[in-house]
């Protein structure tokens, strides 16, 4: 009797209680696998969206903080009346062919940009005509541009900033439109100081001077120095 019981098989309901047993804990184990997987897998790349929208933050207010600097800097470049007066003068007169008061504009333009290159943050601030021929430069690496020298515009490059009269940077028609003609795709902002005057209120009056709307990107109202004419300082005598 013995010997016939040790030669049966396993009852067929244990063997079928443990193949149920090692299957559920096989399905189990592999939901447990799939769901930690795509938990780990979602975690990483909700942390890498994280890194990269920080990241994008950070470098868009860089950027925001470089375009201020920027506009700042042109705004300072810009309000210089004297540079201004003397540019402007210089354009009429090279037209003349008067030497000697070319060379006293130059003067004038070399002791001004000297000026605002002390105030700006720029290894070099470098003036051309509009044949992209240097007509002065100021700065640590100024000597690097003597005056006659071309300058190549190159479109790779970060930018540069045109000191002009108003009349000259009017979007409407002025320099920016030569601009987009030659670079279409040239990113131009134009920063105009206009002195305030004591019965101008509203920006409606300073529009009312150039046909209704002003033609600039930027308007920086400056105080008002005097009521001379600054052409008149460096005008022919």
């Amino acid at each position: 009797m013995t010997a016939m019981l040790s030669g049966r098989r396993p009852p067929r309901l244990v063997v079928k209680t443990l193949a149920v047993t090692f299957m559920t804990v096989f399905v189990l184990l592999a939901v447990v696998f799939v769901v930690v997987t795509f938990s780990v897998r979602e975690q990483v790349r909700q942390a890498v969206t994280t890194s990269l929208e920080s990241s994008q933050r950070m470098f868009a207010a860089l950027e925001a903080r470089r375009q201020r600097e920027l506009v700042a800097q042109a705004g300072t470049l810009a309000e210089n009346p004297t540079l201004k007066a003397a540019l402007d003068t210089y354009q009429t007169e090279a037209r003349t062919g008067n030497s000697a008061v070319k060379a006293q504009l130059l003067a004038t333009i070399d002791s001004e940009l000297r000026k605002v290159a002390a105030r700006v943050e720029a290894d070099a601030i470098v003036l051309v005509d509009m044949r992209q021929n240097t007509l002065a430069a100021a700065g640590r690496l100024g000597d690097r541009w003597p005056r006659g020298q071309p300058v190549a515009l190159a479109a790779d490059r970060d930018g540069g900033v045109l000191i002009a009269g108003v009349g000259h940077v009017r979007e409407d028609h002025g320099v920016p439109i030569y601009v987009r003609a030659r670079a279409p795709s040239a990113r131009i902002a134009v920063v105009a100081p206009l002195e305030v005057r004591a019965a101008w209120t509203r920006p409606q009056d300073y529009a009312a001077a150039f046909d209704g709307a002003l033609p600039f990107d930027w308007v920086w109202f400056t105080p008002r120095t005097d009521d001379r004419d600054p052409c008149a300082r460096v005008s022919r005598p």
